[in-house]
Formats: C-alpha cells, structure tokens, sequence
C-alpha cells in the first residue's frame, strides 16, 4: 500500500473508533436510564407492598409491640415516649464516651409497658469524670384528632412531627407475618459487579416466633 492509502485507511479506522465510541456511550446512557427506572419501579413496589402489610395488619386489629417486638390486638397496646440521657463510647475499645439525649416513640404491650414504666425517674450515679449520668423516663401520650400528646409531670404537651415517628417493624417479623399470609416476594435492590440488580425474597414458611425467650404464636 502508498503512504497516501495508509494515510487514508487510517483515517477510516479513527472514524469508525469514533463511531463505536458514540455507540458505546449512547448504550451507557441507555443503561442508566433503565437503571433508573428500575430503581423507582423497586421503590414504588416495596411502598405498595408496606401498604398491603399495612392494610392487612389494620384487617385483622392487629399492631407489634415496638419494645419485645412481639403481635399484639391493637387495643392492647400503648404509646409511651421514653426520653433520657444515655451512655455512649467511641474509640479504641470505648476509650472515648460521655452522654447523649434520647427521645423516642414507643408502642408497647401490657408486660413492656409495666417493666418500662417501673424504670421511670431512674438515674445513675453521676460521672464526674463525664460529666454526666444516665437517666430514664417514660411518658405516657394520648392520641388526639389533632396529634399526639404527651403528659410530663402533670402537664400535655403536643409532640412535633419528628417525634411521632414509630420504630419500623423488625424484618424479621415482617418477614414471618408475610409469610403467613401469603404475601407477593418482598424485592430490593442489590448492587453487584454489574451494576443493581433485583434481589426477590419469596416468603418463608414459618408457623412460630420466639421473642424475649418465650413462644409466641401469630394469628394468620
């Protein structure tokens, strides 16, 4: 071959990279669009699948204790707010610890409520070194039209969005209740070498949970 057919079957070689090169980034860029649609299509199903859990659990009356994490009629429940100041450590074999507030919402069963309500205005022995102790409390709170309430020596005060926010239910337990009731297979993304893919969980048959060492049976 010239050095002019050379130069001119080079010029075709880096015109037809090129083009391979905008293939492969239109293909990157389709990639990523699906992917994105798959992420809001696996969000939108784990939303209506909490909202199926969420209407069956309504159907039947009943609710899950969010303290020993067992079911419950949803009349034999109650909401507690647990606030105090707790013990926290960081560092090489918590050689780094003082102390941090606490506030959150619970529903409790009749057992859990009388265990926690009797550590009610516990204190721990003041730390000097700290500056600090541990404290506990449990309020009772009232749901209103308008809110919740929350009763603290004597006086209702109503709580803020942030804190009316309940513990999820545990995964394991949801897990087992919709396995009892024949629920569609709870997905989620994972994400591997390849990029997300989508992990489907059927249900697992189980007729049991143990919880805070005794056998506790599910209605289904």
């Amino acid at each position: 071959m010239t050095r002019e057919e050379i130069k001119t079957e080079l010029a075709d070689l880096l015109e037809l990279a090129k083009s391979h090169e905008a293939a492969v980034d239109s293909l990157k860029q389709c990639m990523e669009d699906e992917q994105e649609k798959m992420r809001s299509a696996v969000s939108s199903y784990e939303a209506k699948h909490r909202e199926l859990f969420n209407a069956e659990m309504s159907a039947k009356g009943l609710t899950w204790c969010t303290c020993c994490r067992g079911t419950f009629p949803e009349s034999g429940v109650h909401l507690l707010l647990l606030e105090g100041t707790k013990e926290v450590s960081s560092g090489y074999e918590g050689s780094c610890y003082g102390y941090e507030n606490f506030s959150k919402l619970h529903r409790v069963c009749s057992a859990c409520r009388e265990e926690v309500v009797n550590q009610h205005g516990k204190h721990g022995r003041f730390n000097r070194v700290a500056n600090g102790q541990t404290k506990f409390y449990a309020f009772s709170v009232e749901k209103r039209e308008d809110g919740n309430y929350v009763r603290k020596f004597g006086d209702w005060h109503k709580l803020d969005g942030e804190q009316c926010k309940l513990p999820e239910i545990p995964l394991g337990l949801f897990e087992l209740l919709v396995s009892l009731w024949e629920f569609p297979p709870r997905v989620e993304l994972c994400y591997k070498h390849g990029g997300p893919r989508v992990a489907v969980y059927e249900p697992v048959q189980k007729m049991e949970m143990v919880n805070s060492g005794q056998t506790a049976s599910v209605e289904a």
